[in-house]
């Protein structure tokens, strides 16, 4: 299981059109859980199995009389104040689905719904959507038999699963191990913002004509977008992006309420003389070939770029995260009020190790497209979600009205945070300074003394250090290592020389 999956849900959120009954709804609710053994899974840790979390499929009995929780209500406000608060928790080693069903002058009003990020996806909660829809359409409606999880379901031991895993270790091998937005020092839950904005309408038209004419998807133009604001704001063309990849290509896949979609990491080499249409083709380049990779162990792959051997002195963070989630078949026309541009925030657990982004863009269709922008610090703290999000906006527009234009001249400022920064071979923007302090944090480390050596426009990073009583340099390296995960900005150094 993906380490950040397990607090994660996908929220559902119906608001009927007409009067609906309670016991129906309810009702609905149940023949759903039954039509689908991922929402009447758990997870447990197998002791017989190395201790490794297995999943488990639950009888429907023991599913539904914990499926939903009835709230009265009395006012439209406190309906809006329910459809508008945070999703349900769902606790992923108890269930996979929770319910609230608000009930107005006896009938239900509002459908609100939490599914487990551990036992769907995206597309999941899709077909579990329009699943629900048809069943609240009319009593007694027969739906198709649905495609279960347990169909797709692979281990890390399979062999095409080891062999995929591979072959992204051997992609990644070269590429930049992380990207630096500002320096800064990370805490264990961080204040993230967020932007939401859909769309202008001109913006759509020109999107959909400019793809029609350059054969090039939406998909890929948002992922272009994304490595120019990267590019713009730190200066690094050369970037890894964090994607998430259905893994659906079975024709049936579509109504699988399944997690199908991993986490991917794809290499980008840009230049910074790149016009948007250079750095649209090398995106389409670098993207299409990896979509033949498959299903693939993806913390045995974090594991791997995180060792020593193949870290280069800082833990693996990706420059941006983009997800794009197309209008699928089936897809219900109605989805409720237009979507507004709004900002809020949210607090994230943050785990280092966990191949995660500090930018992250994606792009829904409610139905016509809406972007979401979320910023973490070190990023937000120098630049906030609304105006990355009008900076994506501009992006967007030059995309599609000059595409060979250069991405440098585009009119968004860089940051400025970065002046005085050192580029090191890992693809970080090293505070010397920061390092220094990082070594002398170490007990027993007496005196630190940095030096650098250049090799073509990056540097490696040499500590001379004197002290006792933390072992010898690889000890003192492993002990580096833990510190540096929380410190952007920050490598381990290359080498250290030790005098006591």
């Amino acid at each position: 299981m993906p380490r950040e999956r397990a607090e994660k849900v996908i929220p559902l959120v119906i608001v009927p059109a007409g009067p609906l009954d309670p016991h129906h709804v309810q009702q609905a609710l149940e023949q759903l859980v039954l039509r689908h053994e991922a929402l009447r899974s758990r997870i447990l840790l197998d002791v017989e199995a190395d201790g490794r979390w297995v999943q488990q499929v639950l009888a429907h009995e023991d599913v539904t009389g914990s499926l939903a929780v009835f709230v009265p209500v009395t006012t439209g406000a406190e309906v809006r104040q329910h459809a508008r608060s945070a999703p349900l928790p769902v606790e992923p080693t108890q269930e996979a689905v929770r319910a609230m069903i608000c009930i107005r002058d006896g009938v239900v009003c509002l459908l609100k719904i939490s599914l487990s990020h551990v036992f769907t996806d995206a597309i999941g909660a899709r077909a579990v959507e329009n699943d629900l829809r048809a069943l609240l359409a009319r009593d007694g409606v027969v739906l198709p038999p649905a495609p279960q999880a347990s169909s797709f379901a692979r281990g890390p031991a399979d062999p095409t699963v080891r062999a995929n895993t591979e072959r992204w270790q051997a992609l990644l091998a070269r590429a930049p191990r992380t990207c630096t937005f500002a320096p800064a020092s990370r805490e264990s839950h961080e204040r993230v913002e967020h932007a939401v904005l859909p769309l202008p309408a001109a913006s759509t038209r020109g999107l959909a004509a400019f793809c029609e004419g350059s054969g090039r998807p939406a998909s890929l133009v948002w992922t272009a977008i994304g490595s120019a604001l990267v590019q713009i704001l730190t200066g690094q063309c050369d970037q890894v992006f964090r994607s998430t990849y259905g893994n659906r290509t079975r024709p049936d896949s579509l109504a699988a309420v399944a997690q199908l979609a991993q986490a991917t990491y794809v290499p980008l080499q840009g230049s910074a003389c790149d016009s948007f249409r250079n750095r649209l083709d090398m995106i389409a380049r670098a993207v299409l070939p990896t979509y033949r990779l498959g299903e693939y162990d993806a913390n045995a792959l974090l594991d791997w770029l995180n060792a020593p051997e193949n870290a280069r002195g800082t833990v693996f963070q990706p420059a941006f995260e983009m997800n794009y989630v197309p209008p699928m078949p089936g897809d219900a026309a109605e989805r409720g009020d237009p979507v507004s541009a709004e900002t809020y925030q949210s607090w994230m657990r943050i785990d280092p190790l966990a191949g995660k982004a500090d930018l992250a863009l994606s792009i829904t269709h409610e139905p016509d497209p809406v972007l979401l922008l979320s910023a973490r610090r070190p990023l937000a703290l120098h630049r906030g979600a609304e105006q990355l999000a009008q900076d994506c906006l501009q992006l967007l527009r030059a995309l599609i009205t000059s595409p060979d234009s250069r991405i440098a001249v585009s009119g968004v400022s860089r940051l400025h945070t970065l002046a005085g920064l050192t580029p090191h071979h890992s693809g970080a923007m090293i505070d010397l300074e920061a390092i220094e302090r990082m070594v002398l944090s170490v007990p027993g480390v007496r005196s630190c003394r940095l030096s650098i050596r250049r090799c073509g426009e990056a540097c490696s990073v040499h500590a001379h250090v004197h002290g006792r009583n933390f072992g010898g340099p690889e000890n003192l390296l492993s002990l580096l290592r833990s510190r540096q995960r929380w410190h952007s900005g920050c490598v381990v150094p290359d080498s250290i020389d030790l005098a006591r």
